[in-house]
């Protein structure tokens, strides 16, 4: 929230870009966020832990986050893992921190990406994630960007099955220096946690 190169900031903080959340290939936070350094409550929710502290939910482009314990990533752009306090800046951050999650926005050019992994244990996961723009009135432009993730299959070592879709689309209109975006997140969830 200042100004400031990364290298210059008093504190540790710890940034997960995309790049490496697809190369770990993780699709929850918990599981993406323990490469930064950063416990879990239980495999797959959105509940961590810093420094001993339980961080509730993680903070999402800069809005505190009450959504539902088990997320896809799918829409997710970076982690920033900060230590210590930071109240000052984020007030729903503990005393051991805070984890600010920050989506994808829609971009000014046409891209379009397609995802497939599956297992030899029958867990698969599909997703796509397209962005372009949507046209122009005047000095305004209107752009989209649409993320969506199939999830499904058995888990041999965990006992269970598992079915997740999820769909975040968003809208956005640039005039000038100002930008109004619109986004839903849409996740629906068939899972046994305790199986």
């Amino acid at each position: 929230k200042t100004n400031q190169p990364l290298l210059s900031i008093p504190q540790a903080i710890t940034v997960v870009t995309r790049d490496l959340i697809e190369d770990i290939g993780y699709a929850q936070s918990s599981d993406a966020l323990q490469f930064a350094g950063v416990g879990r409550l239980t495999v797959g929710t959105e509940g961590v832990m810093l420094r001993g502290n339980r961080i509730t939910n993680p903070i999402v482009d800069d809005f505190p986050n009450g959504g539902p314990p088990y997320l896809d990533n799918v829409n997710i752009d970076s982690y920033e893992v900060i230590r210590g306090p930071a109240a000052v800046f984020y007030i729903n951050s503990s005393l051991g921190g805070a984890v600010l999650k920050t989506t994808r926005k829609p971009l000014p050019y046409a891209a379009t990406t397609l995802s497939f992994f599956a297992d030899q244990y029958g867990t698969y996961r599909a997703t796509i994630d397209t962005t372009g723009p949507l046209g122009s009135i005047g000095e305004g432009k209107f752009s989209y960007r649409f993320d969506g993730a199939v999830k499904g299959g058995d888990q041999f070592f965990k006992n269970r099955s598992e079915k997740t879709y999820g769909l975040f689309p968003s809208l956005q209109f640039k005039y000038k220096d100002t930008t109004v975006r619109a986004a839903v997140d849409y996740t629906r969830l068939k899972h046994y946690p305790q199986a």
